[in-house]
């Protein structure tokens, strides 16, 4: 039974959320044309988990990605506090090389497309093409935003299905009221993993507006560092990526050592 962290209500072209919510699945539209009662409708957003069976591999899965969400956020004031610092490269620098098959760093890419929307031509040797697609950058930073309107509701509805059975709805007002709804076969354990389901969005939506705040605050400290023509609003993208960028690197940090310690156990 696979684990699924999915978000209704946006739509599936949308950016993933922290490497953790993906916007529903082709597969999900067609599961729910069958006169589901419990799909949510277009309008609505819910965040939704899906978790096996077990309980010790649901409890597993919700912890690591609360620890994600953990790390997630500490990347987060990580890329503020070097926007705050970044030293603008001269511009005959602003040529970027990349070694082999390895990926450029969050700091050098972020120095590149600064040099770029400072109106210099840049040039990237070794770097891939999706990595050095600016108006790619631009289109999902737009992409974001109109997820973000959709994610800041009022009121938050947060689901467990435990199988694919669902078990637990909860709806949090903007109060903080939390009104649960537990389905018939819930036990004890499901109550604890639905408590966490509920936990990480709850934790995801603060994390969004923290990330709001950091890329606005990004965006404005990058205009005044390199003069940017057009000021705050042309550094939105470069800065909504270069966060994207050091939440990614720590994520794969997270995951080698992780494995690390895997193998030490051996």
């Amino acid at each position: 039974m696979p684990i699924e962290y999915t978000v209704y209500g946006l739509d599936d072209d949308s950016p993933d959320l922290f490497g953790i919510w993906q916007a529903p699945s082709d597969m999900d539209a067609v599961s729910f044309s069958v006169g589901d009662d419990d799909a949510p409708d277009e309008d609505e957003v819910v965040w939704s988990v899906s978790l096996p069976d077990d309980p010790i591999l649901a409890q597993a899965s919700l912890n690591q990605q609360l620890h994600l969400m953990q790390s997630n956020r500490s990347a987060m004031a990580q890329a503020k506090e070097t926007m705050q610092i970044l030293t603008p490269r001269p511009v005959e620098d602003s040529v970027s090389f990349s070694v082999g098959d390895e990926a450029e760093s969050p700091e050098m890419a972020l120095q590149r497309n600064m040099a770029r929307l400072q109106g210099h031509d840049v040039v990237s040797f070794g770097v891939n093409d999706e990595e050095d697609d600016w108006s790619g950058t631009v289109d999902n930073f737009q992409k974001f935003m109109t997820q973000l309107f959709r994610l800041m509701k009022p009121s938050l509805q947060t689901e467990t299905k435990i199988g694919q059975v669902l078990m637990a709805q909860s709806v949090v007002s903007l109060t903080g009221d939390i009104n649960t709804t537990w389905y018939r076969g819930t036990t004890v354990s499901h109550t604890k993993l639905h408590n966490k389901t509920l936990s990480l969005s709850m934790a995801s939506r603060t994390a969004m507006l923290q990330l709001v705040a950091q890329i606005t605050a990004g965006a404005t400290v990058l205009a005044v560092r390199f003069n940017l023509p057009g000021g705050q609003l042309m550094a939105l993208p470069a800065a909504w990526k270069y966060i994207q960028d050091v939440m990614k690197q720590s994520k794969k940090m997270a995951l080698l050592q992780r494995e690390l310690t895997k193998t030490s156990n051996l």
